[in-house]
C-alpha cells in the first residue's frame, strides 16, 4: 500500500478456520522485534506516519492454542509530490495563448490536475475539464491573469502550486 505523509491506512484482517471467539492483535515492526500497536477488531487504521516503510500484521487467536499470523503487510509512505508550472510566455497580445505545464516530483501514484484561475473579488474557481498536466487558456481581452493547479495522487498525496501570471496586452495600433 502507498499512501503519503499525512494519511492513514486501514487495514483489514480475514479469519478462516479455528473454532471460537477470535481474539485480533495489530502489530508493527520496530526493528528486528513486533510491538502491539491494535486492539481487539478485525480492522486497524495506521497513524499518520513519516516518509518511510512501516511494516504491519496481524496476530489472531481462537480458542486454546489456534493462534494464527498474517503475512506483513508493507506501506509505503512518501512525502507529498512538489510542483512548478512553466509557462511558455509571460506575455502575450489578446487572442493568444501561452502555455501551462504542471512539472511534478515525488509522492507517490497517478497525479491528477485541477487548474485554478484568480478572478478579482471572488478568489480562486476551479477550471472545469482541466485534468491534464498541461493548460493552455485563450486570452479575449488584456489584464493580468493568475493561475495555479492543484495535484493530488494516491491517499494523502496533495500540493498547490504557487500562482503564476500572464499579461496580456491589446493588439498595437497603426
Amino acid at each position: 500500500t502507498e499512501i503519503c505523509e499525512g494519511a492513514v491506512a486501514t487495514l483489514t484482517a480475514s479469519v478462516t478456520g479455528g473454532s471460537g471467539a477470535i481474539t485480533y492483535m495489530w502489530q508493527i515492526r520496530d526493528g528486528s522485534d513486533w510491538t502491539d500497536v491494535g486492539t481487539n477488531s478485525d480492522t486497524y487504521v495506521t497513524p499518520e506516519h513519516s516518509a518511510g516503510e512501516h511494516i504491519y500484521r496481524a496476530v489472531v487467536s481462537r480458542n486454546e492454542g489456534c493462534v494464527g499470523t498474517s503475512d506483513s503487510i508493507i506501506i509505503d509512505v512518501s512525502e507529498d509530490p512538489t510542483v512548478t508550472i512553466e509557462l511558455s510566455e509571460e506575455e502575450i497580445c489578446i487572442g493568444g495563448i501561452a502555455t501551462f505545464d504542471a512539472i511534478v516530483e515525488g509522492g507517490s501514484g497517478q497525479a491528477t490536475y485541477q487548474w485554478q484561475s484568480f478572478v478579482d473579488g471572488v478568489g480562486w474557481n476551479d477550471i472545469s475539464g482541466t485534468n491534464s498536466s498541461t493548460y493552455g487558456p485563450l486570452f479575449f481581452s488584456p489584464g493580468v491573469f493568475s493561475y495555479r493547479v492543484i495535484i493530488e495522487q494516491n491517499d494523502g498525496c496533495y500540493v498547490l502550486s504557487d500562482s503564476v501570471a500572464i499579461e496580456v496586452f491589446g493588439d498595437p495600433q497603426v
